[in-house]
């Protein structure tokens, strides 16, 4: 059912104190164009407004909403209602696309090196193909079978920890704190109740794993 008169002023009133935050981007994300990922992140955001107003939040609402906050701002604000599934197959996709030759099922989780492996390996056990300057290497030790024992064992083992994860939920595994001299940069996303790990590795500066960076 489309917005009463008096609802669309309640949004508006909402809205227009908060042109100044909306307009930096840090909730909404305005202009045309926007990624799936941003008009989605903008559905949920004016759902939730409208939750908290008390009215209906359904997806003819939440467009109509849309336009009244786009007139305030003096921008077009894009919306999408998420996918049913949380956006897990095309996640999976994406992360099916950047994985390496690399990757093994170990402990239940499925655990792949990215293609922006290769900066981080030495010359001799090339993995990955995204061509990219900078980064520790690791020495001439560190194959793909190393890493099948070593690098993904641990990455398994992070995202088994992992608890109550949903449907096309991602984690993040950071970056600044080694684990036994080695970085790691990735994450754990949950497709069709199978956990599935996509990063990249690189061996701190002290690390009796580094190789030369030439």
């Amino acid at each position: 059912m489309p917005l009463s008169q008096a609802n669309k002023t309640r949004i508006r009133n909402f809205y227009t104190p908060n042109k100044l935050q909306l307009l930096a981007g840090t909730l909404i994300k305005t202009g045309t164009g926007r990624p799936d990922t941003a008009r989605e992140a903008n559905f949920l955001e004016i759902q939730s407004n409208l939750t908290g107003l008390g009215i209906n939040n359904r997806a003819l609402e939440v467009q109509e909403a849309a336009t009244i906050l786009g007139e305030v701002l003096g921008r077009v604000v894009e919306v999408q209602a998420p996918p049913t599934d949380n956006g897990a197959a095309r996640k999976l996709a994406v992360l099916q696309g950047d994985s390496s030759t690399v990757q093994h099922a170990i402990a239940g989780v499925d655990v792949r090196l990215d293609i922006d492996q290769l900066k981080h390996q030495h010359s001799s056990h090339p993995i990955g193909t995204r061509h990219k300057g900078g980064g520790n290497r690791f020495n001439d030790i560190c194959d793909a079978a190393w890493h099948q024992a070593n690098t993904l064992v641990h990455m398994a083992g992070w995202a088994n920890a992992l608890a109550g994860m949903v449907q096309g939920e991602q984690r993040f595994h950071g970056q600044m704190t080694p684990v036994a001299d080695v970085h790691y940069e990735g994450y754990c996303l949950l497709a069709n109740g199978q956990k599935y790990v996509l990063f990249h590795c690189y061996p701190s500066n002290n690390s009796p794993l580094r190789g030369p960076n030439a």
